[in-house]
């Protein structure tokens, strides 16, 4: 799981050490927390939403230090690399609601329930989302 954890801040963070901090405090919680774990969704879910909550509270505490070193990128390394790019700039005009479906779905490759679980938000608004995430990638790409 850590291979995973590290390229999923990596995506987001770009100074390695900010990196190495957060997968740290990430497998810390998981630990600490693997008691509260209560099986509802799959354990990949649950570890991503950990650090879905770590990465919030870093930018959080970024914005507070200003930090500008906190970016939300969108990969797809099967791409060249100016497609990626163009992916990235557009994934990061998505509105944080719809780039949180958006990444998990097609950065991490994980199911409609597993999403659902995760963010906490029925299934249906999961779905919804997601249309609603690729309708604005399609109009932003357009623009290019």
């Amino acid at each position: 799981m850590s291979p995973r954890v590290t390229a999923w801040f990596s995506r987001r963070v770009w100074n390695s050490a900010d990196v190495e901090d957060l997968v740290q405090e990430v497998l810390y919680r998981c630990v600490k927390k693997a008691s509260a774990f209560r099986g509802e969704s799959d354990v990949q879910a649950w570890c991503y939403g950990i650090c879905r909550y770590v990465w919030f509270e870093f930018v959080r505490d970024a914005k507070r230090r200003s930090v500008a070193d906190c970016v939300v990128a969108e990969q797809a390394p099967e791409r060249d690399p100016v497609e990626r790019i163009s992916l990235r700039v557009a994934a990061s005009r998505l509105p944080i609601r719809l780039r949180q479906v958006y990444e998990l779905r097609y950065e991490h490759d994980l199911g409609l329930e597993s999403i659902a679980s995760m963010l906490s938000r029925p299934m249906g608004t999961i779905k919804y989302q997601l249309s609603e995430a690729r309708a604005h990638m399609r109009r932003f790409l357009a623009e290019e």
